[in-house]
Protein backbone atom coordinates (compact mmCIF):
# COMPACT_ATOMS: atom_id res chain seq x y z
CA UNK A 1 0.00 0.00 0.00
CA UNK A 2 1.24 3.50 -0.65
CA UNK A 3 2.77 5.06 2.57
CA UNK A 4 0.58 7.87 4.91
CA UNK A 5 1.37 11.13 3.89
CA UNK A 6 3.48 13.24 6.09
CA UNK A 7 2.10 14.44 9.46
CA UNK A 8 -0.99 11.75 9.00
CA UNK A 9 -1.79 10.07 12.27
CA UNK A 10 -1.02 6.69 12.05
CA UNK A 11 -3.47 3.87 12.81
CA UNK A 12 -3.10 1.91 16.15
CA UNK A 13 -1.25 -1.40 15.24
CA UNK A 14 -3.65 -4.39 15.52
CA UNK A 15 -1.51 -6.79 17.54
CA UNK A 16 0.41 -3.81 19.61
CA UNK A 17 -0.28 -4.03 22.99
CA UNK A 18 -2.31 -1.13 22.25
CA UNK A 19 -4.68 -2.70 20.03
CA UNK A 20 -8.21 -2.47 19.52
CA UNK A 21 -9.87 -6.26 19.71
CA UNK A 22 -12.30 -6.82 16.48
CA UNK A 23 -14.97 -8.12 19.64
CA UNK A 24 -13.59 -5.69 22.29
CA UNK A 25 -16.95 -4.56 23.31
CA UNK A 26 -17.86 -6.48 26.74
CA UNK A 27 -16.90 -6.08 30.70
CA UNK A 28 -13.55 -8.15 29.66
CA UNK A 29 -12.50 -6.22 27.13
CA UNK A 30 -8.67 -5.16 28.42
CA UNK A 31 -6.65 -4.30 25.66
CA UNK A 32 -5.14 -1.09 26.18
CA UNK A 33 -5.70 -0.56 30.09
CA UNK A 34 -3.07 -2.91 31.24
CA UNK A 35 0.79 -2.37 31.49
CA UNK A 36 3.54 -4.70 29.59
CA UNK A 37 5.07 -6.42 32.42
CA UNK A 38 8.40 -8.80 32.27
CA UNK A 39 8.59 -10.93 35.32
CA UNK A 40 11.92 -12.24 36.77
CA UNK A 41 11.76 -15.81 37.54
CA UNK A 42 7.75 -16.92 38.89
CA UNK A 43 10.10 -18.74 41.78
CA UNK A 44 11.49 -15.45 43.32
CA UNK A 45 9.62 -14.34 46.21
CA UNK A 46 6.76 -12.12 45.43
CA UNK A 47 7.25 -12.00 41.55
CA UNK A 48 4.38 -14.55 40.79
CA UNK A 49 2.12 -12.18 43.12
CA UNK A 50 3.65 -9.04 41.54
CA UNK A 51 3.29 -10.91 37.65
CA UNK A 52 -0.67 -11.91 38.67
CA UNK A 53 -1.80 -8.47 40.31
CA UNK A 54 -0.42 -6.79 37.01
CA UNK A 55 -1.66 -8.89 34.54
CA UNK A 56 -5.16 -9.78 35.82
CA UNK A 57 -8.30 -8.15 35.16
CA UNK A 58 -11.37 -7.38 36.72
CA UNK A 59 -10.33 -11.25 38.59
CA UNK A 60 -9.73 -12.75 35.67
CA UNK A 61 -6.33 -14.33 34.09
CA UNK A 62 -5.36 -15.98 31.12
CA UNK A 63 -1.89 -18.18 31.25
CA UNK A 64 0.03 -20.57 28.97
CA UNK A 65 3.17 -21.82 28.99
CA UNK A 66 6.41 -22.87 26.64
CA UNK A 67 9.80 -23.20 26.33
CA UNK A 68 12.26 -21.37 23.34
CA UNK A 69 11.26 -23.50 20.72
CA UNK A 70 7.14 -23.22 21.53
CA UNK A 71 7.97 -19.45 21.49
CA UNK A 72 5.88 -18.97 18.13
CA UNK A 73 3.32 -20.97 19.46
CA UNK A 74 2.55 -19.21 22.43
CA UNK A 75 2.51 -15.58 20.54
CA UNK A 76 0.67 -16.60 17.83
CA UNK A 77 -1.79 -17.66 21.47
CA UNK A 78 -1.36 -14.26 22.67
CA UNK A 79 -1.93 -12.20 19.84
CA UNK A 80 -4.98 -14.43 18.96
CA UNK A 81 -6.25 -13.15 22.54
CA UNK A 82 -5.50 -9.46 21.99
CA UNK A 83 -7.66 -9.64 18.61
CA UNK A 84 -10.74 -10.60 20.65
CA UNK A 85 -10.38 -7.98 23.25
CA UNK A 86 -8.14 -10.06 25.94
CA UNK A 87 -5.12 -8.57 26.98
CA UNK A 88 -4.91 -10.07 30.63
CA UNK A 89 -2.82 -12.86 30.06
CA UNK A 90 1.00 -14.00 31.12
CA UNK A 91 2.78 -16.25 29.18
CA UNK A 92 5.19 -18.36 31.86
CA UNK A 93 8.43 -19.49 29.73
CA UNK A 94 10.81 -22.07 30.72
CA UNK A 95 13.88 -19.73 30.51
CA UNK A 96 14.71 -16.12 30.93
CA UNK A 97 16.00 -15.46 27.45
CA UNK A 98 12.71 -16.77 26.22
CA UNK A 99 11.02 -14.95 28.11
CA UNK A 100 13.34 -11.77 26.85
CA UNK A 101 12.53 -12.67 23.26
CA UNK A 102 8.75 -12.74 23.47
CA UNK A 103 8.64 -9.16 25.70
CA UNK A 104 11.52 -7.86 23.62
CA UNK A 105 9.31 -8.20 20.32
CA UNK A 106 6.96 -5.62 18.65
CA UNK A 107 4.25 -6.60 19.94
CA UNK A 108 5.26 -6.47 23.67
CA UNK A 109 4.13 -10.09 25.28
CA UNK A 110 3.75 -10.01 28.66
CA UNK A 111 5.51 -13.31 30.34
CA UNK A 112 7.34 -14.05 33.01
CA UNK A 113 9.96 -17.20 33.00
CA UNK A 114 10.32 -20.03 35.82
CA UNK A 115 13.21 -22.29 37.08
CA UNK A 116 10.84 -24.33 38.93
CA UNK A 117 11.65 -28.03 38.03
CA UNK A 118 9.69 -30.57 40.59
CA UNK A 119 12.30 -30.83 43.53
CA UNK A 120 15.06 -31.16 41.16
CA UNK A 121 13.27 -34.20 39.37
CA UNK A 122 12.95 -32.42 35.99
CA UNK A 123 16.39 -31.10 35.34
CA UNK A 124 16.39 -28.74 31.97
CA UNK A 125 19.71 -30.46 30.93
CA UNK A 126 17.37 -33.90 30.10
CA UNK A 127 15.11 -33.82 27.23
CA UNK A 128 12.75 -36.04 28.67
CA UNK A 129 13.03 -33.94 31.78
CA UNK A 130 12.69 -30.88 30.11
CA UNK A 131 9.63 -31.69 27.86
CA UNK A 132 7.90 -33.51 31.22
CA UNK A 133 9.26 -29.42 33.48
CA UNK A 134 6.46 -28.19 30.62
CA UNK A 135 3.58 -30.38 31.18
CA UNK A 136 3.82 -30.22 34.78
CA UNK A 137 4.42 -26.43 35.51
CA UNK A 138 0.89 -25.10 34.89
CA UNK A 139 -0.55 -27.30 37.12
CA UNK A 140 2.13 -26.32 39.72
CA UNK A 141 1.47 -22.02 39.24
CA UNK A 142 -2.50 -23.09 39.22
CA UNK A 143 -2.20 -24.23 42.60
CA UNK A 144 -0.21 -21.19 43.49
CA UNK A 145 -2.41 -18.80 41.92
CA UNK A 146 -5.72 -20.13 43.51
CA UNK A 147 -3.04 -20.33 47.17
CA UNK A 148 -2.57 -16.10 46.34
CA UNK A 149 -6.23 -15.90 45.81
CA UNK A 150 -8.80 -13.19 44.62
CA UNK A 151 -8.03 -14.20 40.89
CA UNK A 152 -10.03 -16.68 38.28
CA UNK A 153 -7.46 -18.55 36.04
CA UNK A 154 -7.69 -19.89 32.59
CA UNK A 155 -5.15 -21.96 30.78
CA UNK A 156 -4.38 -22.97 27.70
CA UNK A 157 -1.97 -24.86 25.76
CA UNK A 158 0.61 -23.08 23.73
CA UNK A 159 -0.92 -24.98 20.34
CA UNK A 160 -4.53 -23.30 20.38
CA UNK A 161 -5.87 -19.80 19.13
CA UNK A 162 -8.20 -17.70 20.54
CA UNK A 163 -11.56 -16.66 17.79
CA UNK A 164 -14.22 -15.65 20.60
CA UNK A 165 -14.28 -14.28 23.39
CA UNK A 166 -15.34 -17.52 25.61
CA UNK A 167 -16.25 -15.36 29.16
CA UNK A 168 -20.19 -14.89 27.70
CA UNK A 169 -20.52 -18.98 27.93
CA UNK A 170 -18.25 -19.46 30.86
CA UNK A 171 -20.52 -17.52 33.04
CA UNK A 172 -24.18 -18.37 31.90
CA UNK A 173 -25.36 -18.85 34.82
CA UNK A 174 -28.03 -21.47 33.08
CA UNK A 175 -24.78 -23.53 32.12
CA UNK A 176 -21.04 -23.09 32.90
CA UNK A 177 -21.61 -20.93 35.84
CA UNK A 178 -22.08 -22.42 38.87
CA UNK A 179 -18.79 -25.02 38.24
CA UNK A 180 -15.69 -24.04 39.31
CA UNK A 181 -13.80 -26.09 37.64
CA UNK A 182 -14.31 -26.57 33.45
CA UNK A 183 -11.75 -28.63 31.11
CA UNK A 184 -12.12 -29.98 27.90
CA UNK A 185 -12.77 -33.40 26.91
CA UNK A 186 -12.16 -35.44 24.11
CA UNK A 187 -14.55 -37.96 22.99
CA UNK A 188 -16.97 -38.30 26.13
CA UNK A 189 -17.99 -36.91 29.28
CA UNK A 190 -15.88 -39.04 31.16
CA UNK A 191 -12.80 -38.66 33.87
CA UNK A 192 -11.19 -40.77 31.55
CA UNK A 193 -11.75 -38.72 28.49
CA UNK A 194 -10.03 -35.44 30.29
CA UNK A 195 -8.40 -33.66 28.25
CA UNK A 196 -6.24 -30.42 29.82
CA UNK A 197 -5.80 -28.71 26.61
CA UNK A 198 -7.99 -26.07 28.13
CA UNK A 199 -8.92 -25.52 31.96
CA UNK A 200 -11.36 -22.48 33.63
CA UNK A 201 -10.49 -22.20 37.53
CA UNK A 202 -13.35 -20.05 39.34
CA UNK A 203 -13.63 -18.80 42.39
CA UNK A 204 -10.94 -21.81 44.11
CA UNK A 205 -9.30 -21.84 46.89
CA UNK A 206 -5.98 -23.46 49.00
CA UNK A 207 -7.37 -26.81 50.11
CA UNK A 208 -10.45 -26.67 47.89
CA UNK A 209 -11.26 -29.84 45.48
CA UNK A 210 -9.62 -28.35 42.84
CA UNK A 211 -6.60 -27.35 44.73
CA UNK A 212 -6.80 -30.67 45.82
CA UNK A 213 -7.09 -32.02 42.50
CA UNK A 214 -3.28 -30.27 41.36
CA UNK A 215 -1.24 -30.90 44.22
CA UNK A 216 -2.57 -34.73 43.88
CA UNK A 217 -1.54 -34.55 40.46
CA UNK A 218 1.96 -33.18 41.25
CA UNK A 219 2.19 -35.43 44.31
CA UNK A 220 1.94 -38.47 42.04
CA UNK A 221 4.73 -37.71 39.67
CA UNK A 222 6.84 -36.48 42.44
CA UNK A 223 6.32 -40.18 43.98
CA UNK A 224 7.63 -41.33 41.10
CA UNK A 225 10.56 -38.96 40.33
CA UNK A 226 11.81 -39.46 43.89
CA UNK A 227 11.06 -43.23 44.69
CA UNK A 228 11.83 -44.96 41.23
CA UNK A 229 13.18 -48.02 43.18
CA UNK A 230 9.47 -48.32 44.21
CA UNK A 231 8.52 -49.00 40.38
CA UNK A 232 11.27 -51.25 39.20
CA UNK A 233 11.70 -54.69 38.77
CA UNK A 234 11.35 -56.18 42.29
CA UNK A 235 10.14 -53.15 43.44
CA UNK A 236 6.78 -52.67 45.46
CA UNK A 237 4.75 -50.84 43.30
CA UNK A 238 4.31 -54.21 40.60
CA UNK A 239 5.46 -57.10 43.70
CA UNK A 240 2.13 -58.31 44.42
CA UNK A 241 0.93 -58.14 40.49
CA UNK A 242 3.69 -59.87 39.02
CA UNK A 243 3.72 -62.55 41.60
CA UNK A 244 0.01 -63.18 41.28
CA UNK A 245 0.87 -62.93 37.11
CA UNK A 246 -1.57 -60.02 36.48
CA UNK A 247 1.23 -58.10 35.36
CA UNK A 248 4.59 -58.97 34.07
CA UNK A 249 8.31 -56.70 33.44
CA UNK A 250 10.63 -55.26 32.53
CA UNK A 251 9.35 -52.36 34.79
CA UNK A 252 11.71 -49.44 33.44
CA UNK A 253 11.11 -45.98 32.69
CA UNK A 254 9.33 -45.28 29.66
CA UNK A 255 8.64 -41.62 28.60
CA UNK A 256 5.14 -41.55 28.15
CA UNK A 257 3.60 -38.70 25.71
CA UNK A 258 0.85 -36.24 27.58
CA UNK A 259 1.38 -38.05 31.16
CA UNK A 260 0.10 -35.14 32.78
CA UNK A 261 -3.21 -35.58 31.31
CA UNK A 262 -3.59 -39.63 32.13
CA UNK A 263 -2.41 -38.17 35.78
CA UNK A 264 -5.22 -36.03 35.32
CA UNK A 265 -7.48 -38.71 34.53
CA UNK A 266 -6.08 -41.01 37.47
CA UNK A 267 -6.81 -38.34 40.06
CA UNK A 268 -10.51 -37.08 38.62
CA UNK A 269 -10.83 -40.95 38.77
CA UNK A 270 -9.82 -41.15 42.12
CA UNK A 271 -12.17 -38.11 43.23
CA UNK A 272 -15.15 -39.41 41.37
CA UNK A 273 -15.14 -43.34 42.58
CA UNK A 274 -13.90 -42.62 46.42
CA UNK A 275 -10.87 -44.25 46.31
CA UNK A 276 -7.00 -44.47 45.24
CA UNK A 277 -7.49 -45.19 41.08
CA UNK A 278 -3.75 -45.88 38.85
CA UNK A 279 -5.07 -46.94 35.36
CA UNK A 280 -4.49 -44.31 32.91
CA UNK A 281 -0.64 -43.66 34.02
CA UNK A 282 1.39 -46.38 34.04
CA UNK A 283 4.17 -45.44 36.54
CA UNK A 284 6.91 -47.65 34.79
CA UNK A 285 6.51 -49.97 31.28
CA UNK A 286 4.83 -53.16 32.54
CA UNK A 287 3.19 -56.20 30.33
CA UNK A 288 -0.82 -56.38 31.47
CA UNK A 289 -1.32 -60.55 31.21
CA UNK A 290 -5.04 -60.04 33.28
CA UNK A 291 -7.45 -57.03 32.27
CA UNK A 292 -9.47 -57.65 34.18
CA UNK A 293 -7.48 -58.38 37.25
CA UNK A 294 -5.30 -55.43 37.14
CA UNK A 295 -8.42 -52.77 37.29
CA UNK A 296 -9.41 -54.47 40.37
CA UNK A 297 -5.86 -54.13 41.40
CA UNK A 298 -5.07 -50.49 40.56
CA UNK A 299 -8.99 -48.87 41.20
CA UNK A 300 -9.12 -50.56 44.65
CA UNK A 301 -11.58 -53.22 43.95
CA UNK A 302 -14.01 -51.67 40.88
CA UNK A 303 -14.66 -53.86 37.96
CA UNK A 304 -14.02 -52.43 34.49
CA UNK A 305 -18.05 -51.52 34.28
CA UNK A 306 -18.15 -50.04 37.85
CA UNK A 307 -15.14 -47.57 36.92
CA UNK A 308 -16.54 -46.28 33.45
CA UNK A 309 -20.32 -45.96 35.20
CA UNK A 310 -18.54 -44.47 38.21
CA UNK A 311 -15.85 -42.36 35.60
CA UNK A 312 -19.13 -40.54 34.28
CA UNK A 313 -19.64 -36.56 35.14
CA UNK A 314 -23.85 -37.16 34.88
CA UNK A 315 -23.26 -39.52 37.56
CA UNK A 316 -21.76 -36.83 39.73
CA UNK A 317 -23.01 -33.66 38.95
CA UNK A 318 -27.15 -33.92 37.76
CA UNK A 319 -28.11 -32.29 41.02
CA UNK A 320 -25.92 -28.99 40.23
CA UNK A 321 -22.15 -28.68 41.28
CA UNK A 322 -21.51 -28.82 45.17
CA UNK A 323 -19.09 -25.88 45.16
CA UNK A 324 -15.33 -26.05 45.68
CA UNK A 325 -15.20 -27.16 49.37
CA UNK A 326 -12.84 -28.89 51.58
CA UNK A 327 -14.78 -31.30 52.74
CA UNK A 328 -15.77 -33.75 49.65
CA UNK A 329 -13.30 -36.45 48.11
CA UNK A 330 -12.26 -37.36 51.04
CA UNK A 331 -11.34 -40.97 50.28
CA UNK A 332 -8.35 -40.52 48.27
Amino acid sequence: GQPAPRGARSERPRFGPGARGTECDGPLCSVGKLAPLKAEDLESPGELERAVRGRSYAGELVITYANEGGSAWVANLALSLRDVGIEHFLLIMMTKGGCDGLYASPSRLSCGWSSWDLDGCKSERDKTGATERMWFIRHYYLARIIELGGVNVMALDGDMTMNAVPYPMLHDPATLGPHNFILSLDNGASALMINNGFMYLRGCRAGGQVWRILTEILQRERDVCKNPHVYAPGGAYWRDTDAQGITAGSHRYVFVSAKDQKIYQDVLMSAFCGRHVIIRNEPTHVKILRWKDYVLHFTGGLTNDAMEACARFDAHFNGGPAGDQASGWSHW
